[in-house]
């Protein structure tokens, strides 16, 4: 159940839109929000239903920017999927991945093929799931399913470590599949949009995001691949999506600051989704002070694992360190994950931004 207003609701979209396409308003808003990925172990159209009013119900009991939208996920294969991948879970409870196409003969890249969408039985699972969610709940907005980027999507495709040489080794087939992958994540976020009507376009992170500030797409081999590798491989791919939607928000996990100077360079990076402490470590984040340097006109949406980190003694000493930072110079949208901290730590991040007058 939706226990927000439609004036609330509202308020927060008017508020969200203004962040994302007023260059020179800077703004800090926080959203609450609890959040597992147990969804896509989820079968059923019905309990990924129930799944999604329950977050819904929990994240609009707090004040901040959260607007209530629908989050379709089977995990990262969706998008290997349309090119003819097989999704494996190499351990019980494991996190899905493609089961490559290429390993060693690099001349089977040419015999990848990007499918009809009724041939994918994940975008037949999405199909499904959005006419029930429809029949159900018809004025919820459902998010667009999050696509891999070029390099995500290739590095699943082609077994990783091999793609990465081929770089070296055989450049023409590196090119090759890039263009023919980058063709068909815009294909494939057309053929969503076929499917979801006025849908909120920023597959991840799950904040709202007007349908003018474009796509987003997940990109975690930001972390792995060298700045001059990028540069001459991905980078125009980056910008292609990104010219096909009106604009660009990329997510990455990992520590990517030597990439930062190459995503400076896309067109239309309205915004950026990174860890700023990784599996407890700040080593593998990506810290916000480089991260303002590179990009001070894209919007923020810092993320941090609280749990096993060392470089703060309190949840709210993270929170007050982001505002710091950014606070009447960038655009962000602070992510608070209560289910992360107890109540007595809750309230204290909630009396720190009230005396750094954040607006919430």
């Amino acid at each position: 159940m939706i226990t927000l207003s439609p004036q609330e609701i509202s308020g927060r979209k008017n508020r969200l839109t203004k962040l994302w396409l007023d260059k020179s308003s800077p703004d800090l808003a926080v959203e609450f929000h609890y959040y597992t990925d147990n969804i896509q172990r989820l079968g059923s159209p019905a309990d990924r239903y129930a799944f999604n009013l329950e977050f819904i119900e929990k994240n609009s009991e707090y004040p901040g920017v959260y607007v209530p939208v629908y989050l379709p996920w089977f995990g990262a294969t969706f998008q290997p999927e349309f090119f003819g991948a097989e999704t494996i879970i190499s351990q019980e409870g494991g996190q899905p991945w493609a089961k490559p196409l290429i390993i060693d003969n690099p001349g089977d890249v040419y015999r990848i093929k990007l499918r009809e969408p009724t041939d994918v039985p994940v975008f037949r699972k999405l199909q499904a799931e959005v006419e029930y969610v429809r029949r159900n709940f018809p004025d919820l907005p459902v998010r667009l399913h999050a696509v891999g980027g070029p390099l995500d999507t290739c590095c699943q495709l082609w077994k990783e470590e091999k793609f990465y040489l081929a770089m070296y080794d055989h450049p023409v087939e590196v090119e090759y599949l890039l263009e023919y992958v980058t063709e068909g994540i815009i294909q494939t976020l057309k053929w969503q949009m076929d499917i979801i009507s006025g849908p909120v376009t920023l597959t991840w992170p799950m904040v709202w995001a007007p349908l003018q500030a474009g796509v987003g797409i997940s990109e975690d081999q930001l972390a792995v691949c060298s700045p001059d590798l990028y540069r001459k491989y991905v980078l125009k791919h980056l910008n292609r999506i990104s010219r096909a939607f009106n604009g660009l928000t990329i997510h990455s996990c990992g520590n990517f600051e030597h990439n930062l100077a190459n995503l400076a360079q896309v067109e239309h990076l309205n915004g950026l989704n990174f860890s700023i402490c990784q599996n407890g470590s700040f080593r593998q984040g990506t810290q916000i002070e480089r991260v303002v340097k590179y990009l001070p006109d894209t919007v923020l949406l810092p993320a941090f694992t609280y749990q096993g980190q060392d470089r703060f003694p309190a949840y709210v000493n993270y929170v007050e360190h982001v505002i710091e930072q950014t606070q009447g110079k960038n655009r962000v949208i602070l992510t608070v994950e209560p289910h992360v901290i107890d109540t007595s730590e809750l309230n204290r991040t909630m009396g720190a931004l009230d005396e750094y007058q954040v607006g919430i």
